[in-house]
């Protein structure tokens, strides 16, 4: 009898002390970025892969990523999404091709009630992010204090940048999207108030060969001290203002290579924090939390 109330005892012990194990939940997640053929998107992906795996560690919950390309083409990229969307996905992680592009994928979003985070590329339109708030964020670095922290690189040179010794400072802007820089947006990244200096003369030009070109017919062109530019793809062309002696400063989204081009300052997006608070941000969004709709990552400048 003893033995038989023994054996219940230890049985009765043995249940008691079993907990019941978390039931794990898979999360489907799209990733859509601009270009994965390019090295600033071959970085983001690794980083995004990393920064999941890393939750899938941490967490009772399992991650699955889904990845798709734009091809730097906003149409195929709206293809992508929609694909992703009918495929079941929890959640969209997109990367635009074109800024003004998230109206449009935040209405496709809503349909189907599928959260999104926009990474690195910021949305053209604030309100589009504001449409549904919690469950559309940004995650990256305003493009204007990209431009920021190059005007302030370039205030830290010889005679504050001032190339012509003219106590101004002039420059021109190639832009693939001149939303962000209209002549009050110019006028604040010359950072007058730093030195004495006024702003003399800016120009904005939509990004190409011919941009260039009309640059070096410009009667502006002898009287610059700098050229901001947004796109390595014309390198080749804007390294031939620079033996002018001008300084040459650009920001990218998605860099080309992981090569630094022959200028003097270049910002680039942080992608392991990008990465980072794209995975955090996830995990409360998919558990109902509430989360901020801008999550600001700050640029890395690399200077020579």
């Amino acid at each position: 009898m003893k033995k038989i109330i023994l054996c219940l005892m230890i049985i009765l012990l043995s249940v008691a002390c079993e907990q019941p194990r978390p039931q794990q939940t898979t999360f489907k997640i799209g990733v859509v970025v601009r270009n994965e053929n390019k090295a600033g998107d071959k970085e983001l992906l690794k980083e995004l892969k990393a920064n999941f795996d890393k939750l899938v560690k941490a967490s009772d919950d399992d991650y699955y990523l889904v990845n798709r390309s734009g091809e730097d083409d906003q149409e195929i990229q709206l293809a992508m999404i929609d694909e992703l969307l009918k495929d079941g996905v929890d959640l969209l992680i997109v990367e635009l091709v074109q800024i003004y592009a998230a109206a449009t994928v935040v209405a496709k979003a809503i349909e189907v009630g599928v959260p999104v985070i926009f990474i690195n590329v910021q949305p053209g339109n604030d309100a589009d992010i504001q449409r549904w708030p919690g469950m559309t964020i940004f995650v990256g670095g305003y493009i204007t204090d990209g431009y920021d922290m190059l005007a302030q690189y370039l205030n830290r040179q010889d005679n504050n940048g001032d190339t012509n010794n003219n106590s101004m400072l002039d420059f021109s802007w190639f832009v693939t999207d001149p939303t962000f820089i209209d002549k009050e947006t110019a006028g604040h990244y010359n950072l007058s108030g730093s030195y004495s200096s006024e702003l003399k003369d800016y120009e904005i030009v939509k990004n190409s060969k011919a941009a260039v070109k009309y640059l070096l017919k410009s009667k502006h062109y002898k009287e610059l001290d700098a050229v901001f530019y947004d796109d390595l793809s014309i390198a080749g062309e804007i390294l031939t203002i620079k033996k002018a002696g001008l300084y040459i400063l650009a920001l990218d989204v998605n860099p080309l290579s992981d090569d630094l081009p022959d200028i003097d300052a270049i910002v680039i997006p942080d992608y392991p924090k990008q990465a980072a608070k794209t995975a955090e941000m996830t995990k409360l969004i998919l558990q109902g939390k509430s989360v901020d709709i801008h999550q600001l990552i700050d640029w890395k400048l690399v200077n020579k």
